[in-house]
């Protein structure tokens, strides 16, 4: 049986990060963590170190969600393609 993806989201949005959540976890998908700021989800995802991250583009805090992809993407392992899903 294949790893279940480890997913990071980072959404400021309270509400639409739940609707997330919940989606993913029903499909069967392990939600790792759920931050709010670009800064923080450089630290979480560097720790985590998750398969995926769903990024929002706009973020409370100094950084937003691109600025943030761009220190995430270069530390971490980037697969050639994602393990098989549980859909």
């Amino acid at each position: 049986m294949a790893p279940i993806p480890r997913i990071l989201i980072v959404e400021d949005d309270e509400i639409i990060c739940n609707l997330i959540t919940t989606m993913l976890e029903r499909r069967g998908y392990s939600v790792v963590g759920r931050i709010s700021s670009g800064e923080e989800a450089i630290v979480k995802a560097a720790e985590l170190e998750p398969d995926l991250v769903l990024m929002d583009i706009n973020l409370s805090g100094q950084m937003d969600g691109v600025s943030a992809a761009r220190y995430i993407f270069p530390a971490l392992p980037v697969p050639d393609r994602l393990p098989d899903g549980p859909c």
